[in-house]
């Protein structure tokens, strides 16, 4: 596998963990909001971006 090859699979992989973790965050929030928890279905999404980790990998999965 060239050198191109393998940051090419990185960089996939690296979108393929924040598209998850995205997904894992609204599945909780859809939980919250199906258990008439309302206040902390919208609060989910907040505390997830608030993580100054998380926005790193967001934004450098943006990039």
């Amino acid at each position: 596998m060239t050198a191109q090859a393998k940051k090419l699979l990185v960089k996939v992989t690296h979108q393929r963990v924040a598209v998850l973790a995205q997904v894992t965050v609204l599945r909780v929030a859809h939980q919250c909001q199906r258990m008439g928890r309302l206040e902390m279905a919208e609060q989910v999404p907040k505390m997830e971006l608030q993580n100054p980790l998380n926005q790193e990998k967001i934004q450098s999965n943006i990039l």
